[in-house]
C-alpha cells in the first residue's frame, strides 16, 4: 500500500496540471448521463437471461448465442461465439492473459525497480545532493517508483482494468462499460476486505490479538513452536467473530513477527502458510456473520448462530485441533526444536532493540484499543453496507491521526 500512495505523490508531482486537466476532461466528456438513463433499462431483463438483470451488453448472456451443433468443438464454439461478440471475446481474453502474465512478472518489475532506486541514490551522491530543510524528503527515481507499483501483485488486476475499460469502449461504448461497472459488477465485499485488514492490522488490535494469542502460547513457554500451536488454532477461530480476512491478516502478522523472523526451513514455511489458508477458511464456521460462503446463503437457509455451532462449528474446531497437532508431532518437531535454540540466541538482542516502531513495548491506553475495536465491530455488523463501513473508516483515519503514538500503522504514507 505504501509504494502505491507513493507512485500516485510522485505521478501527481511529476504531471503536472496538464495531466490532471487532461484526465478530468476525459472522464467529464464521457456522456455518463446517457448511461444513468439507460441504466434503469437493462440491456438483458431478467426475463431474457433466466436470472437478473444486465444492464450492460456486454458479457452476451449464455442463452443469448446461437445453439451450436451437438458435435461441435470446444475451440468450434468458442470461436462462434467471438464471431457473435464481434472479437469482443478474444479481446478481453487477451487483457486477462496479460494480467496472467504481468503477475508472474511482478517480481522482476520488483527487483528493476531496486536496481533503479540503487542507480539513482549513487546519482545523487554524484552530484552532492543535501537536505536543506527538516521537511524536505530525498527525491526518488520516477522509473524506479513506476516499476515499483508495477511490481505489486495486489495492484496488478486494477492496473489492466485500463486496457480492458480501451476494449469495451471499441467494442461497444464508455456507456457500457460505465453499467458494467455500476450495476452489473459488486464491488462491496473487496472493499469491506480493504478496510477489515487495514483495521485489523493498526497495533492496538495487532497487539490486543497478540495478547490472546500469547495466553495459548504461554502453556509452552513461549517456544516457537508454542507460538505457532496457538496462532494455527486460536487466529482461525477469532476469524469467527472479527471475520475472515481480519483473522488471516493478525495471524499472518503474528507468525511472521514470531515464527519466520527466526528462518524455518521452507517445507515447514510452505507447509504452515498452506495450512493456514485451510484453517482460516473453516475457522469462521461457528458463527452466521463471518465466513463468506456462509454470509451468502444464512439468509436464505436461516442459519443462524446456534445452527452453525451445532452442525458445524464444533467439527471445525475439531479439525484444527487436530490437523495442528498431527503436523507439529509427526512432521516438525525437531524443526521446532532447533527453533527454539535459535529463539533463546536472539532473545536478549531483540529485548533491547525492537525491530521496528511497531515493535515497541510502551503500553497502550485502553479508551484507544477499545475505540479500535468498535471501529472493527462496526465494520464487521455492516458489512454489506458501504456507506456506513467506509463512512466509519473516515472516522478511523482520523482517530489514528489524532493518537499516531499508540496507533501508528504499518503504512508510513496514510499519516504525516
Amino acid at each position: 500500500m505504501s509504494c502505491i500512495c507513493h507512485f500516485f505523490k510522485v505521478l501527481a508531482r511529476r504531471a503536472g496540471l496538464l495531466t490532471t486537466v487532461a484526465a478530468a476532461a476525459f472522464f467529464l466528456g464521457a456522456p455518463a448521463g446517457e448511461a444513468s438513463a439507460r441504466a434503469a433499462e437493462p440491456a438483458y431483463p431478467a426475463t431474457e437471461v433466466g436470472g437478473e438483470s444486465q444492464y450492460s451488453h456486454f458479457p452476451i448472456p449464455l442463452n443469448q448465442y446461437k445453439p451450436a451443433p451437438p458435435d461441435a468443438s470446444l475451440s468450434q464454439v468458442l470461436t462462434e461465439r467471438n464471431k457473435q461478440s464481434g472479437g469482443f471475446n478474444l479481446a478481453v481474453t487477451l487483457v486477462f492473459l496479460g494480467a496472467i502474465i504481468h503477475t508472474f512478472l511482478a517480481g522482476r518489475f520488483e527487483r528493476y525497480s531496486h536496481k533503479l532506486a540503487l542507480r539513482y541514490k549513487e546519482k545523487l551522491k554524484e552530484t552532492n545532493f543535501r537536505v536543506m530543510h527538516p521537511e524536505e524528503r530525498l527525491p526518488v527515481s520516477f522509473a524506479s517508483a513506476i516499476f515499483h507499483f508495477l511490481g505489486e501483485v495486489e495492484a496488478v488486476f486494477g492496473i489492466w482494468i485500463i486496457p480492458f475499460m480501451f476494449v469495451c469502449w471499441k467494442y461497444y461504448s464508455f456507456e457500457d462499460f460505465s453499467a458494467y461497472l455500476n450495476y452489473d459488477c459488486s464491488f462491496t465485499e473487496p472493499m469491506f476486505v480493504m478496510i477489515i485488514m487495514i483495521i485489523a492490522s493498526s497495533r492496538p488490535i495487532f497487539k490486543l490479538a497478540e495478547s490472546v494469542v500469547n495466553y495459548g502460547a504461554k502453556l509452552g513457554k513461549s517456544s516457537p513452536g508454542a507460538w505457532w500451536i496457538s496462532v494455527m488454532t486460536l487466529a482461525p477461530l477469532l476469524g469467527s467473530l472479527i471475520t475472515e480476512p481480519a483473522a488471516m491478516t493478525i495471524g499472518a502478522l503474528i507468525l511472521s513477527k514470531k515464527f519466520y523472523d527466526l528462518k524455518p526451513k521452507k517445507t515447514l514455511m510452505y507447509a504452515t502458510l498452506g495450512l493456514l489458508f485451510v484453517n482460516i477458511s473453516i475457522g469462521g464456521t461457528l458463527t452466521h456473520f463471518a465466513a463468506p460462503p456462509v454470509v451468502m446463503v444464512a439468509e436464505k437457509w436461516d442459519w443462524g448462530l446456534a445452527h452453525m455451532i451445532q452442525h458445524f462449528g464444533w467439527k471445525a474446531v475439531s479439525a484444527i485441533i487436530i490437523s495442528n497437532l498431527a503436523y507439529f508431532f509427526f512432521s516438525s518437531a525437531r524443526e521446532f526444536a532447533r527453533l527454539a535454540a535459535q529463539q533463546r540466541e536472539f532473545n536478549e538482542f531483540d529485548d533491547a532493540v525492537p525491530q521496528s516502531w511497531e515493535d515497541r513495548n510502551d503500553k497502550i491506553p485502553a479508551w484507544v484499543t477499545l475505540a479500535h475495536v468498535c471501529f472493527l465491530t462496526w465494520t464487521v455488523l455492516f458489512a454489506h453496507e458501504p456507506v456506513m463501513f467506509i463512512g466509519s473508516f473516515l472516522f478511523f483515519i482520523g482517530f489514528t491521526v489524532a493518537t499516531p503514538r499508540s496507533t501508528r500503522t504499518r503504512c508510513p504514507c496514510a499519516f504525516p
